[in-house]
């Protein structure tokens, strides 16, 4: 890895340059979770979606996702003020941001994740339980793990926010023991007329996390669900609200 070279920062900054133009160009949609692409489209597509600047404001969008993925810790300060942010992608890039950064960052702005963690937008509420759960103080465990159950629960909530949920409870690895019989419970079912790739990604997450914690378990036993035909369409999130 030659990012931390110095005499490899020229051309560094050139590739990162061309990454970011191009991405402007075409504006690229990828800075959006796959839920919130559906969400904001509506019932446009998402390349309609990606060419209406009130609806995706790229920069903005694109400025945060950057300095999050860049580690640096004189960033958190910055961060944390886009945690307030009118939009609510900049709130959960930021959030991702902290989170990447771990114990330190997330401690800093402990305060500001902990109002994220009552957002109405699922993303930022849910990467804000994610860094609470992972770093934040033992008081916070169990409300932002409570969080995460609620959206992970196949039963009522958007497909692609039960995905970020599963994602994050098998994240925090030992953390979630306590919640076991919570997970176990849990519907990581999807009902028919899915895609058979999407209906695989819960229950496996699911198995992962119970072959880890309870691997004598009916669940950590279950065998992997079977992947199906290819040509079912992919329902919106706001189809399933």
């Amino acid at each position: 890895n030659l990012a931390d070279s110095p005499k490899h920062q020229e051309v560094l900054n050139r590739l990162r340059r061309a990454q970011q133009e191009g991405a402007v160009r075409i504006r690229d949609v990828g800075f959006l979770p796959e839920g919130e692409v559906h969400r904001r489209a509506d019932k446009d597509t998402p390349y309609e979606l990606a060419q209406d600047p009130e609806r995706y404001p790229l920069l903005r969008i694109l400025a945060a996702a950057e300095l999050a993925s860049s580690l640096k810790p004189r960033s958190v300060p910055a961060l944390r003020g886009m945690l307030k942010d009118s939009d609510s992608a900049v709130r959960h890039w930021a959030a991702l941001g902290l989170l990447m950064r771990g114990e330190e960052a997330v401690s800093a702005a402990r305060d500001d994740l902990l109002a994220l963690h009552a957002d109405q937008a699922a993303y930022p509420r849910l990467t804000a339980a994610h860094a609470l759960a992972a770093f934040g103080k033992e008081e916070d465990l169990g409300p932002a793990v409570g969080t995460l159950l609620d959206a992970a629960n196949q039963d009522h909530q958007p497909l692609f926010e039960n995905l970020w949920a599963w994602n994050a409870l098998d994240d925090l690895g030992a953390k979630v023991e306590p919640w076991l019989e919570d997970l176990r419970e849990l519907n990581a079912v999807l009902p028919k007329g899915y895609d058979g790739r999407l209906k695989a990604y819960a229950p496996s997450l699911k198995r992962v996390i119970f072959k880890r914690l309870d691997p004598d378990s009916d669940e950590a036993k279950r065998p992997k669900p079977k992947k199906k035909a290819r040509n079912q369409r992919i329902p919106a999130s706001s189809e399933r609200r």
